[in-house]
């Protein structure tokens, strides 16, 4: 294996030409071990370029299969870079926007982040010159956070430290490329955990896979660290909810089958499905669609799906609001609302047998999802905020009316318990001047919770004894009752 120092510059010729230059031959896998957990020397990708590539420079030789030995071109080539290597050898260094603030934790943690490793002369010399004191405090903070780890006397940034890391230069007005290459590294990394674990638990499909990359990449362990002693059982738990997507119907895998599969606790995979989709401790949420049979599949939000989703309940919201407003007579109810949003899912961005499950979700759950959404985390500043916010402010009370006539349905009892008072001004104001005087009683008995349906029929009926051609009293009983 070569040094550290070597590993670290990741100059994959420099190592391909060390190990053949200090082994008699060398195998494929020889050049593909691990260097530590889920962390490869080469990758196989790399290693075929390099190898064919040194190969046409007849820098080595393979005389026979999966053996490799140094030529002497390629020894002097080794030589060569070695020399270079020792010349060259030099730390990168935070950007002066980041030193000029002096904080030296920031530094530290940046200096560990690309160096992959870093001595204690590495920040008193030259040009960082952190004094002791200073640095001894800010790298025992950093340490007892658990962002960086003492190795061999060499300070090592943790995977809680990276995404610390990212964390801090938000802080900073990087310039574009700067971001672009620090999130580039995090990728790499994250990809490259996912390729070892892929090939561990031979995960074959695509779709499953890209699921999977975008949940981590969103998601980190670190959150979870302190109920999941291995980041294996993180990534475990990410394939279950990349496996039971709405995409992969009628493929599913239960909590039992799963855990069985991948031989994991089931009441470990329970408690931290619960945690991520019911508690959601991250970000990202993830919405359920229960289906009759007992399975349950998982979406994101803010995905392909949910996107895609909410542009169609959006439309649908706004179609509704405004032709509402515009007639107060529009014949067009909740039911049909959420029927022509199923019409325009079902089918292409769900498969039809989810219509059910879909249909509770949509009434149950992801309207009042996004009313609240909308009105706890965006300013009315422009006029598209302030069309959605007023829209689903309408919607929700519709949905809200809708749910206290349903109780009064299913409760089978007289009581109004509070009807809204809108509902009548909506659709008996169009004729109420032909009966004022009975309006006027039966209105304000409406928002009084101990009015039953007796009480609003004996004043209509009683109108009606006296004038029973008047055709309005019987509307607006039919209305009331």
């Amino acid at each position: 294996m070569p040094p550290e120092e070597i590993i670290n510059d990741k100059d994959f010729e420099h190592i391909i030409l060390w190990m053949l230059s200090n082994n008699d031959f060398c195998s494929w896998s020889d050049f593909t071990q691990d260097i530590e957990e889920d962390n490869q020397l080469i990758s196989d990708s790399t290693l075929s370029i390099y190898l064919k590539r040194l190969k046409n420079k007849d820098l080595l030789d393979r005389p026979e299969r999966d053996h490799y030995i140094i030529l002497p071109k390629g020894k002097k080539r080794f030589l060569e870079l070695s020399k270079m290597k020792k010349k060259e050898h030099t730390l990168n260094y935070p950007p002066e926007i980041i030193k000029k603030e002096r904080n030296y934790d920031h530094w530290i943690l940046w200096m560990v982040y690309n160096n992959n490793s870093c001595k204690w002369s590495d920040f008193t010399d030259e040009p960082l010159r952190i004094n002791q004191s200073s640095l001894s405090k800010n790298i025992n903070l950093l340490m007892d956070s658990g962002f960086v780890r003492k190795e061999n006397k060499k300070y090592k940034i943790t995977q809680k430290g990276k995404i610390e890391y990212s964390r801090m230069l938000r802080n900073y007005d990087l310039d574009r490329q700067s971001i672009l290459d620090e999130e580039s590294k995090r990728i790499d990394e994250n990809i490259q955990k996912a390729k070892s674990f892929f090939n561990i638990h031979d995960v074959q499909n695509k779709n499953i896979k890209y699921r999977f990359l975008n949940y981590n990449l969103k998601m980190n362990y670190s959150k979870l660290q302190s109920s999941l002693e291995k980041e294996e059982d993180f990534f475990k738990i990410l394939l279950f909810f990349a496996s039971n997507h709405p995409d992969s119907y009628p493929e599913y895998i239960s909590p039992e089958q799963f855990s069985k599969k991948y031989n994991m606790e089931k009441i470990i995979l329970d408690f931290h499905i619960l945690q991520i989709a019911e508690k959601e401790i991250f970000p990202l949420k993830f919405f359920k669609l229960n289906l009759d049979d007992g399975k349950t599949y998982y979406f994101p939000s803010e995905g392909k799906l949910e996107k895609i989703l909410r542009s169609i309940v959006d439309d649908y919201v706004y179609k509704f609001t405004y032709l509402r407003k515009l007639d107060e007579f529009y014949m067009y109810n909740l039911n049909d609302l959420v029927e022509d949003i199923l019409k325009d899912v079902c089918g292409n961005l769900f498969h039809e047998d989810l219509k059910h499950a879909l249909h509770e979700f949509i009434i149950n759950n992801y309207i009042k999802f996004l009313t609240y959404e909308i009105e706890t985390k965006k300013q009315l500043t422009h006029i598209s905020a302030k069309l959605e916010g007023y829209s689903y402010q309408t919607i929700q009370g519709i949905f809200q009316q809708s749910e206290i006539f349903h109780d009064h349905y299913k409760s089978k009892v007289s009581n109004f318990y509070f009807v809204y008072p809108e509902v009548l001004k909506a659709v008996a104001s169009f004729y109420k001047m032909d009966v004022k005087e009975v309006f006027d009683k039966c209105y304000p008995l409406l928002e009084d919770r101990e009015t039953t349906v007796e009480d609003i029929s004996e004043i209509i009926d009683k109108e009606i004894e006296e004038t029973p051609e008047n055709v309005a009293l019987y509307i607006l009983k039919a209305i009331y009752l």
